[in-house]
């Protein structure tokens, strides 16, 4: 969709708004609307300019498509799974420094004396 109908559709919607805030015309709206006033509302030009059926099934496609890529439950699981892997060997990782640095520190005293 082009930015025209972007810019169309904020236009419709201003009068739309515009109308139902509006307190002199919320009377008018207890009746039904003449064909004169749906020509003030859109013309048939203005109707053409919104998204036609085929840009709405594109649009659909599109986002179907943006949807299958998005991850799955399983595709997280595995993702948590393997950080939780590489957490636990960063942790063990960790306590066998703690300890050669232990044993390093031990041994740097009985070289010393």
């Amino acid at each position: 969709m082009s930015k025209s109908l972007g810019k169309n559709l904020r236009d419709v919607l201003e009068k739309v708004n515009f109308i139902r805030d509006n307190a002199v015309f919320k009377e008018d709206l207890k009746q039904f609307a003449t064909k004169e006033d749906l020509e003030q509302f859109a013309t048939k030009k203005d109707l053409e300019q919104f998204a036609t059926k085929g840009d709405l099934f594109l649009l659909r496609e599109e986002l179907l498509g943006i949807i299958k890529e998005l991850p799955s439950k399983e595709d997280f699981s595995d993702l948590l799974s393997s950080v939780d892997n590489y957490a636990k060997k960063v942790d063990t990782y960790f306590m066998e420094t703690l300890s050669l640095k232990s044993q390093f520190n031990r041994f740097q005293v009985s070289l010393a004396k």
